[in-house]
């Protein structure tokens, strides 16, 4: 909440699951995900998360990202795609509908609460690759 108020904001009072993924950069994107506030099952139980198996990372040259990172808001589908992908922050992002279209490229495993598969609400913190040489 202190690095990224705006990931407060949209899981204020709920509670969300944490995942870190590796994508070849040094520094872990984070996935938090939970499910929908229009879901009409219970937040209760065991919710699994929708790990991605197929990856394709944007690359973005020192300068493209005004800030420390770069926040996206979105749902991950029973089928396992990103939909209704937006970027929270920074705004404006000159580079908001590249990344949108990168992103809406990845397939998941779909999440699952208890033993059935569900669509998660998920938000997507993209720090910026200090180590990056490009």
């Amino acid at each position: 909440e202190e690095e990224y108020p705006e990931i407060f904001q949209i899981w204020a009072g709920r509670l969300a699951n944490t995942v870190y993924l590796q994508i070849g950069e040094s520094k872990s994107w984070i996935m938090q995900y939970s499910l929908p506030l229009s879901s009409e099952l219970a937040p209760t139980g065991d919710l699994d998360p929708p790990w991605p198996y197929h990856i394709i990372r944007p690359r973005f040259t020192h300068g493209d990202v005004p800030a420390n990172a770069i926040v996206v808001h979105g749902m991950v589908s029973k089928t396992g795609r990103f939909k209704s992908l937006a970027v929270v922050y920074p705004t404006p992002f000159a580079y908001a509908s590249f990344l949108v279209n990168i992103l809406q490229r990845w397939q998941f495993r779909p999440a699952v609460h208890n033993g059935t598969i569900t669509e998660v609400e998920i938000v997507l913190v993209i720090p910026q690759d200090t180590n990056s040489s490009e």
